[in-house]
Formats: C-alpha cells, structure tokens, sequence
C-alpha cells in the first residue's frame, strides 16, 4: 500500500502536532508537509522534488545560522521522509544540541530510532518527550509502544493509561492496553478496554473479534459466539469469523447450528478461494486426558495424499507438540481397496493416523467412505486417552535419510 516505509510512520506523527505552536510556519515548512503528503501518491516523484529543494533551502539557512535548531530539525524530517535514516539521526540530535528542552524534537529522534530498531535510544529519546510535554497524548502512546517492545509491562501501562487521562476515547490507546493484558493472559483486563472501544465505535470489527477471541480464550463460548456474530453483521466476507463461530458451536454442542455455520463457511471459501489464501481452518479446539488439541479442516478433500481433517496435539503442561492425528484417503491406499472390493462406489477409502515429529506413525482405522467429524473426534479422543490400540505401525530407519512425502 505504502511506496515509502517512512511515510506511514509519518502519517501518525503529523497528526500529534496540531495541537503543538510550531517554532517555524514558514513556507519552506509548508513546502516539506507538502512534498511529504505527495511522496504516496502518482505525484511521487514531485514530492521528491519539493523535499529535496527544501532541503537545499534549509542547508543554506544552517551554513549562515549554524544555531538555528528549527532549521536542523526540519532537515531531520526530510531526510526521514525520503529515507535518509543516519543523515536524519544526524540532524534531529544537532537540534536537540541547540534547544535540548523543545520536546517534539526528542519525540521524532524517538521516532527515528524506534523506526530503526535502536529500541533503547528510542525509549530514553520518547520519555524525554513525555516530561517536555506530558500533555501531548502521542508522546505517551509512543512511548508506550516501545516499552512494550522492552518487555517493561507496567510502565507501558501506565503509559497508555495517561494517554485515556488525557484523551478518554482514545482506541489506539485501549487497543494497545488491551494487547498488553492479552500477552500477560489477563483476559478479563482485556475485554473491558475491548468492550470500551465496542460502546464508543459500534461498527469496530477489530475490537468485536478480539473481544470474541479473548472470550473463547476464557472458555466464555457464548458471549464470543455473539462478538462474531456481530463481526459477521458488519462484514459478511471475514472467512475467519465464520470458523470463530463454528467453533464457539462446537465447544456449546449445538451440533445442528455448527453444521450450518461450517456450510455457510465452505461456500464463502468456494467462492471467494482465489481470495482466500488459506488450503484449512480451525475448525475445533478442545483438551482432553492433559493435552490440548487444535484441529484444522482442510477446504478441499482432493489431491494424491489428501487430508480432511488434522488433530495437532499438544502438552497442556508445557506446550510442547507431540504429534498430530490425521484422517486421509491417499490415491495408492484408495486404488488398492477398490481392487479389494473394500470401497463403496462413489466412496473414497480413508484411514485414521497418529505422526510423530520422528516421521513414526501408526495406522488406527480404516473406513469405507468419509466419516463424520464427530465420530472421528470421538475415536481421536480415544487414542490420546491410549484406549485404542493401532491396527499397524511405522518406525523410520535413522540410517535411512531418503525424504519421505508427508500430508
């Protein structure tokens, strides 16, 4: 979307200084916010050549008036908005020499050093900022950011918090509280600065779906049902909220809704698929026996080792992935049974099995025709609970280094 990195990053900045009298309002100013403006736009290269006069202009100005720090600081800005991110640091850091107490200057070197992932000099450059200027909510927001970024959770909040102080109905603010709860697995914390951005602005899909996730991740499947729902409501293509949904059915064994859900969820993949760059969803997550188990459906049952459904289990303990169960129907195990008689006419063959990350794997059913999800989670749950035992097994030779084709 964006020709010039720096101009999104930009494109926030600028709006933070409205409220802040700038030190010059010459037009060499108003000739670089223009070049600036154009550098995104089929005018790209003439906003090139605005900044690039600018800057002959202001190096003119600082060889006559070397302590001019405006001058230093507006130079700074063209050589970040065209790209030029050690020339800028050089000119930002002269300015804050000459008038080391003007406070958006400390914000943009801030800016400059968190864009070049200097996250230190970035964070001492924004707090300095905030102490100029605690009344500029920007400054704190990105100050938050970066101490986020430092892994310094309280001081980040309380960063954002300053920023509702000053600005109550700030959604960059609340969503940024809210990712930080999110990370520390306080959901609850999440879901009322969620809920605070769903009663200021109705139609935020983002914060429907988060407060949705965040829901489901607290095992809360109703309420999440309804975010989605409401996700849906607003925008009737968002595939992922579909599978949300299908989910939170699951999870509330309303089993008749679920299948309609998952219907209206294929039929948008079979029409929007060269949209959709996904071959699978989520179509369940559930524990069981001190594991946890994701299972992907995938949207097509085709091809030579097909797949529909993957059970990827987990330690719930740790984490740790410890394998994945699969039901498949693979061309040379299918043919096979059609010249057995095994298969039904019009069926595919299909078999039920566990894969190590060792590339060992037992085979535990056979089956004439697709079984039903919920007969095949059943058996699945079964395995991981070690009441079924496999019907053949496969363990590789660690001698033998041939890759082996897997689904």
């Amino acid at each position: 979307m964006f020709q010039n990195p720096h101009v999104k990053l930009v494109a926030i900045i600028v709006v933070s200084f409205s409220s802040i009298t700038s030190v010059r309002a010459e037009p060499i100013d108003e000739k670089v916010e223009k070049g600036r403006r154009l550098l995104n736009t089929e005018q790209h290269q003439q906003g090139v050549e605005l900044l690039e006069g600018a800057a002959s202009e202001l190096k003119a100005i600082v060889l006559k008036t070397p302590t001019d720090s405006a001058s230093f600081f507006t130079l700074g800005k063209v050589s970040f908005y065209t790209g030029r991110d050690r020339e800028a640091a050089k000119y930002y850091d002269e300015a804050i020499r000459l008038a080391p107490n003007r406070a958006k200057y400390h914000f943009m070197r801030g800016i400059l050093a968190k864009y070049m992932k200097e996250t230190q000099r970035a964070e001492t450059a924004l707090e300095r900022a905030t102490e100029l200027a605690p009344q500029v909510p920007q400054y704190w927001y990105e100050w938050g950011e970066v101490l986020t970024e430092l892994g310094r959770v309280d001081p980040a909040k309380m960063a954002f918090r300053h920023v509702l102080t000053i600005d109550p109905k700030n959604t960059d603010a609340m969503f940024a509280l809210a990712y930080v709860f999110e990370d520390a697995s306080e959901d609850s914390e999440a879901i009322s600065y969620y809920e605070r951005i769903v009663k200021q602005e109705p139609e935020n899909v983002a914060a429907h779906y988060n407060v949705g996730q965040s829901f489901q991740t607290l095992g809360k499947y109703e309420p999440s049902l309804a975010a989605f729902r409401r996700v849906i409501a607003l925008t009737s293509d968002d595939w992922r909220a579909h599978a949300k949904i299908v989910q939170n059915l699951e999870a509330l064994a309303r089993f008749k809704e679920r299948d309609q859900a998952r219907g209206k969820l294929l039929e948008l993949w079979e029409r929007d698929k060269d949209k959709i760059d996904a071959k699978m969803y989520c179509r369940d997550q559930f524990e069981t026996a001190d594991h946890k188990v994701l299972v992907l459906e995938y949207f097509e049952f085709k091809g030579e080792m097909r797949v529909r459904y993957s059970f990827r289990v987990s330690s719930k303990a740790s984490n740790e992935h410890l394998y994945r169960i699969s039901l498949g129907s693979y061309d040379v195990t299918h043919e096979h049974a059609q010249n057995k008689g095994a298969v039904g006419k019009g069926k595919r063959f299909c078999h039920l099995d566990r894969y190590y990350p060792n590339d060992a794997h037992e085979t535990f059913g056979f089956f004439d025709g697709e079984p039903s999800y919920d007969k095949t989670k059943a058996l699945v749950i079964k395995i991981i609970k070690g009441l079924v035992e496999p019907q053949s097994s496969m363990t590789p030779d660690p001698n033998d280094h041939t890759p082996e084709a897997k689904p």
